[in-house]
């Protein structure tokens, strides 16, 4: 009779360790599983890169956002020049800037498709930029450059994305909003365009503005702190 219950708690007892063993293998097994899962992750994952790894600059000053704010960064080689912008060079479009002449923007571009003449100081005169990426003949990209006295004091260009290098901060137009996010944060104030259906983002103070229509930077204008 004893042998007989030794012999059935031996059989349990082999039982439970059997069974314990088999848990511990499928426990081992899915351990092994979930590592090469997360390994695969790490390797998948690619890390993020900064506004400022990811569009540098270069040989001009430009425009960046700390987060919660905007600041103009000057590369260490750049010269400020004489009758520079407030800003410290920031506030320019391609090679345009505020204090221009006439002539040199005319010898930029050539003659103007049209002068406006708002008063008898004052006049727009604008350029039409013909070297497009698209072939579509909608939102024909132009410039507009506002004159006081004879010198630049607004400068504006619109439409789809051109071939010539006409940034501000490294924002061309056609780029992504989210682009413009990256290298200038999130816009002060928003506001409907109802003559373009575009969004006009404003940044406060500083004295330049960016449309967004359908997505993607429609125009950009700077202009003169007077």
């Amino acid at each position: 009779m004893i042998n007989r219950k030794i012999s059935i708690l031996l059989s349990i007892v082999t039982i439970l360790v059997i069974t314990l063993l088999f848990y511990v293998f499928l426990l081992k097994d899915s351990l092994k599983e979930n590592s090469k899962e997360n390994i695969t992750k790490k390797e998948i994952v690619s890390p993020k890169i900064s506004a400022e790894e990811k569009y540098p600059i270069k040989d001009i000053p430009e425009f960046r956002t700390t987060g919660n704010w905007i600041v103009c960064t000057q590369p260490s080689s750049y010269k400020e020049q004489e009758n520079e912008d407030f800003y410290g060079g920031c506030l320019r479009i391609g090679k345009l800037k505020m204090n221009m002449s006439v002539e040199e923007v005319d010898g930029m571009y050539g003659k103007p498709y049209e002068i406006l003449n708002t008063n008898e100081s004052e006049e727009i005169r604008i350029y039409l930029l013909t070297e497009t990426i698209s072939s579509s003949s909608e939102n024909k990209p132009y410039l507009a450059v506002s004159f006081r006295n004879k010198k630049s004091n607004s400068i504006q260009i619109s439409g789809q994305k051109i071939t010539e290098d006409l940034s501000f901060s490294s924002i061309y137009l056609g780029d992504s909003k989210d682009k413009v996010r990256e290298i200038l944060g999130n816009p002060f104030s928003e506001k409907a365009v109802e003559e373009n259906g575009a969004n006009l983002w404003e940044f406060g103070p500083f004295h330049f503005s960016i449309e967004i229509k359908e997505g993607v930077v429609y125009s950009i204008r700077i202009w003169n702190k007077q």
